[in-house]
Parts: structure tokens; C-alpha cells; sequence
């Protein structure tokens, strides 16, 4: 019997892109570390974003909308401004856990938001990365 894997899964995102001092700030407070962090199911760990989350709720409606009136299917998730920060190897479901409490008294500097990026990832069924 001839078994095809299953497809891959293309997941599509809008992101903002901090500037590199902000980056560079947070890489130090990491030593790989915006306003505290944490993780997602165990294998994305993420820091929280501080500011004007009104206007970032804005722009997210208004970029749904315009993603909308081109015909394309945008699921109704809840807005959750994080800055992802890594994403674990399937098979290891520890590090990023004991990474996120030492994101939790994190508090960086304010950046503007100048940069708006569509995201893709490309998750394939099986062992391999998510590229």
C-alpha cells in the first residue's frame, strides 16, 4: 500500500519588526531576553509588548479587514502582541518552560512601530522544522 504523507500546512501572519536597538537590548537581557515573556505550549517562548496596545488592536482590525476585502480567509483569533523569540525542537518540550521565567521582570525601551511584515511558515507534517 502506497501511504503519501500528509500536506503541509502554510500559516500566514502580519508582524511588526522592532528596531535592531531593540533587538540588541533584548538579545542582552536574554544572553541568548520588551515587557515580561513566557511560552506557548511549551516550545515558543515570547516577551510581552508594552505601549500603546490600543493603537496596535487598530492596526491589527484594520489590517484583518483589508486582508478580508481581497477575498482571503482570516481566522478570528484574539490578539496576543508578543515579539516571538524561539521555538523549541518538537522533541524538547524543557528548554523553552525554563527559559520564560527569566523574561518575567523584563521591561525594555520604547521603540515606534515602523515596520508592518507578512509572515509565513510552512508547517510540514512529520519530525522536520518548521520552516
Amino acid at each position: 500500500m502506497n501511504h503519501d504523507p500528509a500536506p503541509s500546512t502554510l500559516r500566514v501572519f502580519v508582524a511588526l519588526a522592532p528596531p535592531d536597538e531593540a533587538k540588541d537590548e533584548l538579545a542582552a537581557a536574554l544572553q541568548l531576553g520588551l515587557r515580561g515573556g513566557g511560552h506557548f505550549d511549551e516550545r515558543l517562548l515570547w516577551s510581552g509588548i508594552d505601549g500603546d496596545l490600543d493603537g496596535l488592536h487598530q492596526l491589527a482590525a484594520d489590517v484583518r479587514a483589508l486582508v478580508r476585502s481581497c477575498g482571503i480567509e482570516f481566522g478570528e483569533r484574539p490578539l496576543r502582541p508578543h515579539l516571538t523569540l524561539a521555538r523549541s525542537r518538537r522533541d524538547d518540550s524543557t528548554s523553552v518552560p525554563q527559559a520564560a521565567p527569566g523574561l518575567a521582570d523584563f521591561v525594555g525601551r520604547r521603540w515606534p512601530a515602523e515596520r508592518l511584515h507578512l509572515v509565513g511558515s510552512n508547517i510540514g507534517r512529520g519530525p522536520g522544522p518548521i520552516r
